[in-house]
């Protein structure tokens, strides 16, 4: 028999750029430098760009509340201004255990339910 229940995993489906790493608000005077993520559920992967580099992942788990991203990530490798927001940001990604998603946006959390991203949508 055929489900009409909507599966919850597919709102993540979407493009996401950050507004919040490791407990800090991210602003930045070129909008372009935001970090963002796009996750395609279907195909359990994950692309984005950090500061300035492209990067393209995997999506190991994922549930109605469980969102686990590969550590084996790959990407560009220039060199940017903003280094270290997108190295943190790069590190905090295999770290997402969960997440929630509100009207302000996603959040992801890591396995001691920590918020370590935030990200609004992009339309």
């Amino acid at each position: 028999m055929l489900s009409k229940k909507q599966d919850a995993t597919l709102r993540l489906h979407d493009i996401w750029v950050a507004t919040w790493l490791n407990g800090k608000k991210l602003t930045f005077k070129d909008e372009e430098n935001r970090p963002r993520l796009e996750l395609q559920i279907s195909e359990r992967k994950i692309y984005g760009k950090g500061t300035c580099n492209t990067f393209f992942g995997t999506i190991e788990n994922i549930s109605e509340t469980q969102l686990e991203i590969s550590d084996k990530m790959g990407s560009t490798m220039m060199a940017c201004p903003e280094m270290a927001i997108e190295t943190a940001f790069f590190e905090a990604l295999p770290k997402v255990k969960t997440y929630k998603i509100t009207a302000k946006g996603l959040q992801l959390f890591d396995a001691e339910n920590n918020e370590i991203i935030r990200f609004k949508k992009v339309d």
